[in-house]
């Protein structure tokens, strides 16, 4: 039987970088009269190494890689497929620097004696393929930058995380913010920001914003400050792989220290006085208390007014509150004796505040503070502390 068995392939040298792909092709063709099979198989060889076996189809059609390329051609990322009639189209995703080597394909042509045996006619193999595959620094360092350390309510701030890595566009990374260690946005390879709670409402609003602004330059804007936004912020960069399927596989994670941040109050007018009828008084005696407040509150401003109790045991509970719309709000704690007017909260004039208690009680006893907060309103049209007194005086008092 003539040996018509062509294999062939262009040899060349290929250059790659770590995660690219590899495409290689080879002709296989035959002519011979009788029924035969063909075999193909493709190896990578490395200077005096055995070959070592890539992928292979057996003459009666059953695909099979070899131990080392098992694992990855079970995810897809070693595939060989028929092209036309005679084309052999290796491919490899996600090349690895061990894939370096010479490429080759050996075919072998299978004919079967008359007792139903095959046996391999003949077997050839291509000429080669050097392919170079240069390992990428995965390294990667994250840095967060702000523009100072204490900002006063209203003004912006701007947090930028600094990714410094190599051959970052065909790579994956996702980053995430922190705010008191608490997640507060995060961005995948998407780059379509995700915000958790009242950063989400803050967002929607406008006033704060999370985006990509370069392959490795990220940002977190707020546009005004509030005073509750004082606290530690951080960024956390993870690094991520895309498998065949598309789906995202977490890798190495890196987070830089965080910035803490203050954010003072705007400065306020008020100052204020506290009274009392008296700072010993017999169980069952009322007690009346007067606050003073002094303040030059324009138009854009309003004050709110909470009279509270701190015990002999040290706790701290809101007697009553005075919101800055007018709203008069008994503590949860005095609810009922303010229903039936034992509790009385009164502005006798702008600035002049009374708390009255009738009928004292020795729970009574204790440290009487009263809290003034001068609200300002925005340009956004939304209420900001701009300053908060206080001020107190002790009151005994004698059991019968």
């Amino acid at each position: 039987i003539p040996d018509s068995l062509r294999v062939t392939a262009v040899p060349q040298t290929l250059h790659r970088v770590e995660r690219d792909s590899l495409e290689l092709k080879c002709e296989v063709s035959k002519s011979t009269a009788q029924h035969s099979h063909v075999s193909i198989s493709w190896y990578r060889q490395r200077g005096g190494e055995a070959p070592v076996e890539i992928i292979s189809l057996s003459r009666d059609f059953v695909l099979r890689a070899g131990g080392t390329y098992a694992q990855r051609h079970a995810t897809g990322d070693v595939r060989l497929d028929k092209v036309g009639e005679t084309t052999s189209k290796l491919t490899i995703y996600n090349l690895h620097p061990s894939d370096q080597g010479e490429f080759y394909c050996e075919a072998a042509e299978w004919i079967q004696d008359p007792d139903k045996s095959w046996y391999a006619m003949t077997r050839k193999r291509s000429q080669g393929t050097i392919v170079n595959v240069q390992a990428t620094d995965k390294e990667f360092s994250v840095r967060l930058e702000t523009e100072k350390r204490m900002y006063i309510v209203g003004e912006p701030v701007e947090f930028r995380c600094i990714l410094e890595a190599q051959n970052i566009p065909d790579r994956y990374f996702s980053i995430s913010w922190a705010f008191n260690s608490s997640l507060i946005a995060s961005l995948g390879p998407n780059a379509v920001p995700v915000l958790n709670n009242e950063f989400a409402q803050r967002e929607a609003l406008g006033q704060l914003k999370v985006a990509k602004e370069s392959d490795n330059v990220f940002v977190l804007k707020i546009y005004r400050l509030r005073l509750e936004d004082s606290g530690k912020y951080n960024c956390r960069v993870t690094e991520r792989e895309k498998t065949v399927t598309g789906d995202f596989i977490d890798k190495e994670s890196k987070r830089p220290k965080n910035i803490p941040i203050t954010v003072l109050p705007l400065k306020t007018s008020i100052s204020l006085e506290i009274v009392n009828n008296a700072s010993s008084v017999l169980e069952g005696e009322s007690l009346r208390f007067g606050c003073n407040v002094r303040s030059n509150v324009g138009p854009q401003s309003r004050l709110s007014i909470a009279w509270q109790l701190v015990d002999k045991q040290n706790r701290r509970s809101e007697i009553v509150r005075l919101d800055r719309d007018g709203t008069l709000q008994p503590g949860p704690l005095y609810a009922e004796r303010s229903s039936y007017g034992g509790i009385q909260m009164e502005q006798v004039r702008p600035g002049s505040f009374t708390l009255e208690i009738f009928n004292s009680v020795r729970a009574d006893e204790g440290h009487y503070e009263c809290r003034v907060a001068e609200w300002m309103r925005t340009l956004d049209g939304e209420w900001q502390i701009a300053g908060e007194r206080h001020a107190g005086t002790p009151v005994t008092i004698t059991a019968l």
